[in-house]
């Protein structure tokens, strides 16, 4: 939830070309963190019985790295 929150909050504003010049480096973490979170979105919706088995395995690492990405944003 704390990854989305910040995802929807933050994508309108990198989808700024303004916003990509002025913080390139900002605007390459949010873009690992959008391909992350959309690829996860993805297979959620595809199988949402799969937020079930989540634990331990590779899309709960994915969040932390989201989640740990965007708290340096």
């Amino acid at each position: 939830m704390r990854c989305q929150r910040f995802w929807k909050y933050l994508e309108p504003i990198f989808s700024s070309d303004d916003i990509k010049k002025k913080m390139p480096i900002e605007h390459k973490k949010f873009e690992a963190v959008d391909r992350t979170f959309r690829n996860n979105m993805d297979i959620i919706h595809r199988d949402p019985y799969i937020w079930d088995t989540i634990d331990g395995d590779k899309m709960n690492l994915d969040f932390h790295f989201c989640n740990k990405m965007l708290d340096t944003i």
